[in-house]
């Protein structure tokens, strides 16, 4: 649902601009198959020790297992060998302003699968709001708890409204990078956020993965934004 909900949003955006819509289809199919590739592998070095006793189950994907940000970096990649081999890398900008709408509608659906999978959850709480956790769901230093935060439910929030903003603001959005540029930072600072109350995510010398990545999500957010302003300032005093 969220992939053809994000892919009908961005394909409308694409009827608006000067982009070729037979291209759209053909890079939103590279798009995915990097992109649930990326989600995969991701997972399976996420939980590498289960794998490495397991080996046959990394093909299971019916049995859940793709990281958002595993889809991210393989669906990026999967954009920019495209437009290397058909020789638009100049275009990479405006194709990622394109997808970046699409993407924040996919990930609002898509954090919905946690739901189902009963994971993306926080600390325990009484607030009306939670949800509550099978026994042998739960995380092992919450076990005696039932209920708890639903932190997909905060992301898929955050989500939305970043997607409200593009949506809204679109002549602050003009300028091609800024868009994605805004994606970039929007998510990466809830993710970083909402990832201190998740206790399934992986670490790297006791950091979260998850955290580094949106750091340097952020910190490209900013460097593009600066650029697109140091450009559009050349542009103006033309």
């Amino acid at each position: 649902m969220g992939v053809v909900t994000g892919y009908s949003l961005s394909r409308k955006i694409v009827l608006k601009s000067k982009l070729s819509e037979k291209v759209f289809d053909r890079v939103c199919l590279v798009i995915l198959l990097m992109a649930l590739l990326g989600a995969r592998t991701y997972h399976v070095l996420d939980l590498r020790e289960y794998y490495a006793n397991y080996p046959l189950n990394i093909f299971a994907i019916w049995n859940g297992g793709l990281a958002i940000y595993g889809a991210l970096i393989g669906g990026f990649l999967g954009l920019f060998l495209y437009l290397v081999k058909t020789k638009h890398l100049n275009q990479i900008l405006k194709w990622c302003d394109v997808l970046a709408p699409g993407i924040l509608v996919a990930q609002v659906i898509g954090r919905w699968g946690n739901y189902v999978n009963s994971e993306a959850i926080g600390p325990p709480t009484s607030l009306p709001w939670s949800v509550y956790i099978d026994k042998d769901l739960r995380p092992s230093r919450y076990i005696s708890s039932s209920n708890f935060h639903p932190l997909f439910l905060y992301e898929s929030i955050w989500n939305l409204i970043g997607l409200f903003i593009i949506m809204r603001c679109s002549r602050w959005f003009k300028f091609t990078g800024r868009t994605f540029s805004f994606y970039l930072i929007w998510y990466g600072l809830g993710r970083f956020v909402y990832e201190f109350g998740r206790s399934d995510t992986a670490l790297f010398l006791n950091i979260k993965v998850a955290q580094i990545i949106s750091v340097v999500m952020v910190i490209m957010g900013i460097l593009l934004l600066w650029k697109i302003k140091k450009n559009v300032g050349k542009l103006t005093q033309v």
